[in-house]
């Protein structure tokens, strides 16, 4: 996803993450993807993931999980699609170092972001790409 539509600048945390998924969503629709949202994740009891996207041309769904904490569950949710078949992505915005290791099956995508006053704003070109295996510190910038 490139262009405007994923910018911000000064957001609160709950509206980084909807607006992150809004512009998911967008993005998805905009080139004929079916787009689902607060999707329940297979074997994973009370949680939802934020997104599930499928193109018709395209036999797999990718399921995306938008966070930007350190939570256990939001691990849980990515590991369960990847084992269903889905292509797995977790979308994390932390505003410090995440020491978990993403597993096999996973790929994240790590922004890079500045927080002042209660505030959170994009890094511009601050994107990275861990690939699944690798230690969340292992990154290639994209």
């Amino acid at each position: 996803m490139t262009g405007s539509t994923a910018r911000f600048t000064h957001l609160a945390a709950p509206e980084v993450t909807a607006h992150l998924t809004g512009s998911v969503a967008r993005w998805a629709e905009q080139y004929g993807y079916w787009v689902q949202r607060e999707v329940p994740p297979p074997g994973v009891a009370d949680r939802r993931l934020d997104l599930r996207v499928a193109h018709p041309a395209e036999g797999r769904a990718i399921s995306i999980e938008i966070d930007r904490g350190n939570k256990r569950w939001s691990l849980e949710k990515v590991v369960a699609v990847a084992e269903h078949g889905d292509l797995a992505l977790w979308v994390r915005w932390p505003t410090a170092s995440v020491p978990l290791s993403v597993p096999p099956g996973v790929r994240l995508i790590r922004l890079g972001v500045i927080r002042y006053r209660r505030r959170v704003s994009l890094q511009p070109g601050c994107c990275q790409l861990v690939g699944h295996g690798a230690a969340a510190g292992d990154a290639s910038r994209t």
